[in-house]
């Protein structure tokens, strides 16, 4: 995600959509079925982005071997493979997961809604992964007294019960 922002530029320009075409224009309703062009250009750039690492790798490879490093070059290409299939699973819809909970994560939900084209808050809230470090510092930063109260100030008169007692 940082190598893309940092392709797509101009982000001073908040109104803008995130999401460009690789000719950094915004994507337009073509009237197939939605998100058909932002899928079909993730599909191709995922299909060179796995070539690219299957030539590197083998590359790299055969010059470790050159050297007369047959372990690294197996390990390297093992890498390569872990690589691939991690890149496999990688969709759009995983980068609309990433975008609402880093963009929630400020607490501007309206900022969050219109950059990821969501209509409603819940489709954020439903979108925004739970990230448990992130919710262990929210709940560390809640204050908290020095000492617990004492159970007498808890506590009911004793003269006035319950209704329900």
């Amino acid at each position: 995600m940082h190598d893309y922002l940092a392709w797509r530029g101009d982000l001073h320009d908040r109104e803008a959509p995130l999401f460009l075409t690789d000719r950094r224009r915004p994507y337009m309703d073509n009237g197939k079925a939605a998100g058909g062009q932002t899928k079909t250009a993730f599909q191709g750039m995922i299909k060179r982005t796995l070539a690219r690492l299957r030539r590197a790798a083998l590359t790299e490879a055969a010059a470790l071997r050159r050297q007369g490093n047959g372990a690294g070059a197996k390990q390297h290409c093992a890498m390569a493979r872990s690589d691939i299939e991690l890149l496999r699973q990688l969709t759009p819809h995983w980068f609309r997961h990433q975008l609402a909970t880093t963009m929630q994560s400020s607490g501007d939900l309206t900022s969050t809604m219109e950059q990821g084209g969501w209509l409603d808050a819940r489709s954020v809230l439903g979108y925004t992964h739970d990230v448990p470090e992130r919710r262990r510092a929210v709940v560390a930063a809640l204050p908290a007294p020095d000492t617990l109260p004492s159970v007498t100030t808890l506590t009911r008169d004793p003269q006035r019960r319950p209704k329900n007692h």
